[in-house]
């Protein structure tokens, strides 16, 4: 298993942080919980682009995003984040929800993306959205790319045509 660590690189558009928009990047990147970014008004966007990579060296077909943050003192607060292509394209899109007071790490589930080019990964940008009205601190935000498999568990598959190809485990029906 492969992975790629993308950290946010440079800020596209941002509400009203506590920090200017330019250095919010370098606050969410500094794999510390030293320093944190938050929401001054409720509800607050934030669309940053994700550091650029010199070469790819495997092919990624999954992708998480992991953000190390709280809620503030007035309750709980979700947040939508989302990985996105620089043309808008949505690969991962969750709700996470916030309910503690000390900073924790939140992962979205494995999600499966398509193949990308070296210039597609360079273009990846990471959107976070209150959507609860509430204060969200954030102290570390970053995508992996990963060469792992998305597999289903717990929900059943429905095939209406077609042929499957098991290559391990077994099929109950």
């Amino acid at each position: 298993m492969a992975e790629l660590i993308l950290r946010p690189y440079e800020t596209i558009s941002a509400g009203a942080w506590n920090v200017i928009d330019s250095v919010i990047p370098e606050v969410l990147s500094d794999e510390s919980d030293a320093h944190v970014v938050y929401n001054t008004n409720g509800n607050q966007e934030m669309l940053l682009s994700l550091r650029d990579i010199e070469e790819l060296e495997e092919l990624y077909s999954s992708a998480t995003i992991t953000i190390h943050a709280r809620c503030g003192g007035k309750g709980p607060e979700t947040v939508r984040v989302k990985l996105e292509t620089e043309g808008g394209d949505v690969l991962i899109s969750e709700d996470i929800a916030l309910s503690e007071t000390t900073l924790a790490s939140f992962t979205t589930v494995l999600t499966e993306i398509p193949e990308l080019e070296l210039e597609d990964i360079n273009g990846l940008q990471f959107r976070l959205t209150g959507t609860t009205d509430r204060q969200v601190y954030i102290a570390e935000a970053f995508v992996t790319l990963s060469t792992d498999e998305v597999v289903l568990s717990g929900s059943p598959i429905k095939l209406t045509s077609g042929l499957i190809q098991l290559t391990s485990g077994k099929i109950s029906l």
